[in-house]
């Protein structure tokens, strides 16, 4: 299909829909008064009607056929609008099935912390089937990744779902005609005088040609106009430690000063960037004390501003983990503003039943206030340069169970819009701070976010082979690498390669060998340090071009490998594993992507430095000596 299929400025043709007093838009927004600029189109309801404006933002881009587009409602009357059902952000219909009259969805699963976080699938849609991509309990990876790609019979369309709540795209083969429709799920309110929000925003990508480059085209675009840049830093991958995986994840109450200047100045060497504190520096500790946004006195009797310089003088940034959507009764935040929470949800992190965990409204603007200030006195007192955030609530029922009746599914999108802001205010005001993303591990991943944070936690699965491998596999289709993270606290090359396409968050305990500080087994300095040099090598290549070399496959079973590759160099990296119970003795490969009219390629292992010559079109073969069976390739 063309491009303009689906949304055209010059006939004011535009894939959204909703129900607006019991009638489609489709049958009366033409008829409304419109205002039409370059990058938006601005619809005006009769002021005797009601007063509803609605505004499309979109983007168009010339680097590729895509486009951003995002819809805002305002209500400019002296009454309430009519009731608004249904609002699907991104709706259109495709005519051009495959031969067999279907259409194939790539899919992935969401970062439920399973040993599947997301795998990839293909779900086949025949005349007359449908299907749902969709997210669960309010987290916008929660069920389904929201990246996906629809191939018809004439193009691959990729869409990307901009909403950082709960969404569901509806996807159904109707007399060959797909018909698909994304948005925030089960809408039906009406807008008070004087509110404005927006309802979140759909990129979608219609490429024509081979599918790889249509994903290709897609990281690229994300990579240039979405992913968030440190002040001074490239977008390369970074290297940084969250210090509670350096104790297999769960070091959080027992760290304090000492413990982490220890620690941080262990590190350095390895060139890490950044270093952060997680869940248990402030009173009461994880998880009670989340509420409690100050730190520890018996823990840091001097604050945290020694920690901090620490690390500057290590020429490093410091941080803390936050969790500041949600209070824990009887800590500060849910004693001093009861009217900012929001009760009746469910807490997603163990079975801590002695307290209620609440739902600190981000709808409230003097709530948005009250969190900001605590981050900004942390990075003005204590010179923190490093936000990493949180949220281990499943949030869809706090928000439905405060619901008026007239209003489903208002307070989810304040809420999401008061994030948006909130976290726009820190990248605006503070552009030089590291941002981590987590929520439950990778239950939060959207465009929306990507452009707020500069990395993810993508399971909390750690220091899984498998599941590194499988995860990186399907992500790296749709984002850029640099924007999920791997943890590492093993050695041996099988467990290295699998973490190495991704942000390296380190835990080996580089500080080992002093007994006060627990370590379990003397921290082997010569051999991280050469893994280091492994992954600066490959760095520069997990932003390019991806390649799957072979099916996606989350067996034990399995033989899996991927490339990345850089087109100005004509260089690139291969990720090859086969796991404990591979029976292949071998495994051929050929390179994709490359341009070079058949010369051969000169392939090296990043272990061993032995050099192969390679075919470049007739490919290559490597054996499967031992299991688990891993290499990195670099040719060139």
């Amino acid at each position: 299909m063309q491009f303009n299929e689906i949304i055209d400025l010059k006939s004011d043709k535009l894939p959204f829909k909703f129900n607006y007093g019991g009638e489609c838009s489709r049958n009366f927004l033409d008829k409304w008064e419109k205002k039409i600029t370059a990058d938006s189109v601005t619809y005006f309801e009769d002021e005797k009607n009601g007063g509803l404006v609605i505004t499309a933002d979109i983007k168009l881009y010339d680097s590729c056929p895509a486009f951003d587009l995002k819809i805002t409602l305002e209500n400019t009357g002296n009454t309430n609008t009519k009731l608004i059902e249904g609002f699907s952000t991104l709706d259109f219909c495709v005519d051009s099935p495959l031969n067999d009259g279907s259409y194939v969805v790539h899919k992935a699963m969401g970062g439920l912390t399973a040993l599947n976080d997301f795998v990839q699938s293909d779900v086949i849609i025949n005349d007359g089937e449908e299907f749902a991509i969709e997210t669960a309990a309010g987290r916008s990876s929660n069920k389904d990744l929201p990246f996906f790609r629809i191939d018809t019979g004439k193009s691959n369309i990729i869409i990307a779902v901009g909403w950082t709540g709960q969404w569901k795209c509806a996807i159904k083969n109707d007399d060959k005609i797909l018909k698909v429709s994304s948005g925030i799920e089960d809408l039906s309110f009406v807008i008070y005088p004087g509110e404005k929000f927006s309802l979140g925003s759909m990129v979608c990508l219609i490429w024509e040609g081979d599918s790889y480059e249509s994903n290709n085209a897609f990281r690229q675009l994300l990579l240039e106009e979405y992913i968030s840049e440190i002040k001074d830093r490239d977008k390369n991958p970074y290297i940084f430690c969250n210090t509670c995986f350096t104790r297999g994840g769960g070091w959080l109450n027992e760290c304090d000063e000492k413990n982490q200047i220890s620690l941080i100045n262990a590190l350095k060497p390895l060139d890490c960037e950044s270093v952060i504190t997680d869940a248990g520096w402030f009173t009461g500790g994880w998880p009670y004390g989340a509420g409690n946004w100050n730190a520890d006195p018996e823990k840091y009797p001097d604050g945290l501003k020694p920690v901090s310089d620490a690390s500057k003088a290590q020429d490093m940034k410091y941080g803390l983990w936050f969790e500041l959507e949600r209070a824990v009764t009887g800590t500060e935040l849910a004693e001093k503003h009861q009217d900012w929470l929001l009760r009746g949800g469910i807490f997603d992190s163990g079975n801590f039943v002695e307290n209620e965990h609440l739902l600190l409204n981000l709808g409230i603007p003097a709530a948005v206030d009250y969190i900001y200030a605590i981050v900004e006195d942390k990075f003005k007192t204590d010179g923190i340069e490093c936000y990493r955030q949180d949220f281990n609530l499943d949030p869809l029922w706090y928000w439905r169970n405060n619901d008026e009746n007239d209003r489903k599914g208002v307070t989810e999108i304040k809420y999401i819009n008061g994030l948006y802001g909130y976290l726009d205010r820190i990248r605006e005001n503070y552009p030089d701070v590291f941002m981590d993303g987590c929520s439950s591990g990778g239950r939060r991943i959207d465009i929306e976010m990507l452009k707020r944070f500069h990395t993810h936690q993508k399971t909390d699965l750690w220091f899984n082979p498998t599941v590194d491998q499988n995860s990186l596999f399907s992500l790296s289709h749709y984002i850029p690498n640099v924007s999920f993270t791997a943890h590492i606290n093993r050695y041996d090359d099988y467990a290295f390669n699998s973490v190495m396409a991704a942000a390296l968050c380190l835990g080996w305990i580089a500080d080992d060998g002093n007994e006060e500080y627990n370590g379990n087994g003397k921290f082997e300095f010569g051999r991280a340090k050469e893994l280091i040099e492994r992954y600066n090598a490959v760095r520069p290549y997990l932003n390019r071009s991806f390649y799957p070399l072979t099916p996606p496959n989350e067996n034990d079973d399995a033989a899996i490998a991927f490339e990345f590759y850089d087109k100005t160099s004509d260089s690139g990296v291969i990720f090859i594993f086969a796991r404990e119970k591979c029976e292949m003795s071998e495994i051929k490969l050929e390179l994709k992507g490359i341009e070079n009219n058949g010369a051969d390629y000169i392939l090296t292992d990043l272990a061993s430095g032995v050099k192969v010559k390679a075919e470049a079109k007739g490919g290559f073969t490597v054996s499967i000596d031992s299991l688990p069976f891993s290499k990195v390739v670099k040719f060139e």
